[in-house]
């Protein structure tokens, strides 16, 4: 009984410290993302990780690195073929970033994180490559990060505002994509964990 007092009394001391970012703090974190979806015969899965390490280089502003890999699964009606086939695309992904933090109360702060990346990609469909891409996106997320203790964080960030360059080939077509997105929606919402170092 005294062990599991001590332990809950320790875990509420963690709970309501006072949160300390500042310089020379090493922030590591990231997300990860799974879905499934079946419709019929036809199965879509998709996988993502994407972590990330920072450097505060003020008390306030941290500048750091992300690299991540994403893979999505379909099945797809082939009417050539007349059958169900897979369509696989892997993609790898490699970018900066910068966040400016700005403290709201104990432990909870708001953050602006503009970010650029870079992502390379190949399309196969039953084994065979039929496309490959290379896309720039320069993006600005705002987001919310509250303090479990002096180590660990959870995060969400509400949206975004991109823009994207994406470059197929297609066997030998090549097509050119410029896009320019605002999303502050729920879809538009990612939840992450962040872990401190000092």
């Amino acid at each position: 009984m005294k062990k599991a007092t001590f332990l809950f009394i320790l875990l509420l001391c963690g709970m309501t410290m006072k949160a300390q970012i500042g310089q020379g703090k090493i922030q590591l974190g990231g997300t990860v993302g799974i879905s499934t979806q079946k419709t019929g015969d036809n199965e879509t899965s998709y996988f993502n990780v994407l972590p990330r390490a920072g450097l505060f280089v003020s008390e306030n502003t941290s500048v750091g690195i992300v690299t991540g890999y994403s893979t999505l699964n379909r099945d797809v009606f082939s009417v050539a073929d007349a059958r169900i086939v897979e369509m696989k695309t892997n993609q790898f992904v490699v970018g900066a970033y910068s966040r400016f933090h700005k403290s709201l109360a104990d432990n909870f702060y708001i953050y602006l994180q503009p970010s650029a990346t870079y992502a390379t990609g190949k399309s196969k469909t039953d084994g065979t490559e039929t496309s490959t891409s290379d896309n720039i996106t320069l993006q600005v997320s705002p987001g919310l990060a509250y303090f479990l203790s002096n180590r660990f964080s959870i995060e969400m960030n509400i949206g975004n505002l991109t823009y994207s360059n994406t470059n197929r080939d297609a066997q030998g077509v090549e097509e050119t994509t410029n896009a320019f997105d605002l999303n502050l929606s729920l879809t538009g919402m990612t939840f992450g964990v962040s872990y401190f170092i000092k």
